[in-house]
């Protein structure tokens, strides 16, 4: 009996140690492929490719057999036939290092918000990550002004081979980023967002509180570029240019003559760590990642989390001193989009209920209708006169003339716009001259969803011209 008891002892335990590795194999296999993807053996015949190849049907035999999810995802890609072999090693090895940050792992971000998401890769690689990994709460929306075609065949390769529980988890909204109202519970992220798009999804994310998970490309220090450092990262412009210069200078002090120093890298290090401070000075916690330089040369991933989720009022006379500058949430139109998971969760409802799992009508039911694509226009307007002239004959077009203007030729067309400033007032290099550039929206006025030609916004924006030049006179538009 004692050595048949111990015989059945040994059995249990061997019997729970298997259960646990059952219950642990998802995260292992997780985290056992996203530890160096370089290494893959798929990657090693991938960088062989030039980079901007598509993967195609024939690119399928370079995922198999599947050693790793890296290898379902190739397949998928392939499916597609639209994603070239840099974007998908970039966007596969952005979403692992976001997926398996310590930055993210200890708060359970049940919405994700791929902004300025393109096709949205990135956006189904982290769900599928999510879900994968036993977290089947988390859900994606993806954001950007127009989605392309490509995002068309992506959706349809991942929702033909993907679970209902996945591919019902995502949605595709067409809005400009002025018309999102982030969460301190969503997780904005971002690859590639070039230029100072990701000074502007910085300060969205400080503004409401939420987490950011960013790769910057395209750096600039050039203000006609819409260039700023923020206020909170305690420095200047100039001061700026100065530290690039500066750093320029000891990298060719420290290199040989035959190894110059990259000017790019160089600009891209000195922007970045004013955006880190800047997110730091705000109350951020600030996490950065090296993405494998063999898949993006703009390869630095910045994670920054706040330590108090609470969102920044923008009412207080002490933020509007900080953020003094003309942003997003200074725009005259109110959010149409608020990225909540109740409001996401109700529009992917409506499209599981409107579709009812036939594909042929995606296309027709998405929840990116919600958002309709409303073409906007601009027009500059001269707010000063030369320094060698007077004044008091040339005009001054303010904006409430202008609003009530559009609002009376748009009325007489059935349809509706809204006039905002876009951007800082403009100084000429020259005259001294100040301008300042409107934008033009134009939208139906019974309200209806349906889209706005750009022919028709075109339409419109002549008559408006017109007008400006009929009431004003020439010297009126820049």
């Amino acid at each position: 009996v004692k050595g048949g008891m111990i015989t059945f002892c040994r059995k249990k335990k061997l019997c729970s140690l298997i259960l646990l590795l059952l219950i642990l194999l998802p995260n292992l296999v997780i985290a056992l492929s996203t530890v160096d993807a370089s290494r893959h053996p798929a990657v090693l015949e991938l960088l062989k490719i030039r980079p901007r190849t598509r993967l195609k049907e024939h690119h399928k035999h370079l995922f198999e057999p599947k050693r790793s999810l890296l290898d379902d995802l190739g397949l998928l890609v392939c499916d597609a036939g639209v994603v070239h072999r840099k974007e998908f090693l970039e966007t596969y090895a952005a979403a692992t290092a976001i997926h398996n940050s310590n930055s993210f792992n200890d708060i359970s971000y049940t919405l994700v918000a791929d902004l300025a998401a393109g096709h949205g890769l990135l956006g189904w690689f982290l769900l599928i990550l999510a879900k994968e990994s036993g977290f089947q709460k988390r859900s994606v929306v993806c954001v950007d002004r127009r989605k392309p075609p490509s995002a068309e065949k992506i959706n349809k390769a991942m929702r033909k081979n993907l679970v209902d529980t996945v591919r019902w988890s995502y949605t595709y909204l067409e809005a400009p980023l002025t018309a999102i109202m982030p969460s301190h519970q969503s997780l904005l992220v971002s690859v590639h967002a070039c230029g100072t798009l990701s000074d502007v999804l910085i300060e969205m994310a400080m503004r409401h509180g939420a987490p950011l998970a960013l790769v910057p490309c395209c750096h600039t220090i050039d203000k006609a570029m819409g260039y700023e450092p923020h206020q909170l990262s305690g420095i200047t412009l100039n001061a700026v240019r100065r530290l690039v210069e500066e750093e320029k200078k000891r990298q060719r002090e420290i290199s040989s003559n035959s190894d110059r120093p990259d000017s790019e890298s160089v600009l891209a290090n000195v922007v970045d760590r004013v955006r880190c401070n800047t997110l730091q000075n705000s109350g951020y916690e600030i996490e950065e990642i090296m993405l494998p330089v063999r898949f993006t040369a703009r390869n630095r991933l910045i994670l920054a989390k706040p330590l108090v989720t609470t969102e920044f009022d923008i009412t207080s006379k002490d933020s509007q001193k900080t953020f003094s500058k003309p942003t997003l949430a200074d725009r005259r139109m109110p959010p149409l989009i608020s990225l909540t998971d109740n409001s996401i969760e109700m529009m992917r409802l409506a499209t599981m209920h409107n579709v009812q799992n036939d594909e042929s009508l995606i296309a027709q039911q998405s929840p990116r209708q919600k958002s309709p694509k409303h073409f906007s226009l601009h027009l500059a307007v001269w707010l000063s006169a030369p320094a060698d002239e007077k004044a008091d004959h040339l005009p001054f077009v303010p904006i409430e003339d202008l609003q009530a203007l559009a609002n009376r030729i748009c009325n007489d067309q059935g349809m509706v716009c809204f006039v905002e400033k876009d951007g800082d007032v403009i100084s000429a290099n020259t005259s001294n001259r100040q301008s300042q550039l409107y934008r033009f929206q134009y939208k139906y006025q019974d309200g209806r969803q349906e889209n706005v030609s750009r022919a028709t916004a075109k339409q419109m924006h002549k008559l408006i011209r017109n007008g400006i030049l009929e009431t004003y006179g020439d010297q009126a538009l820049r």
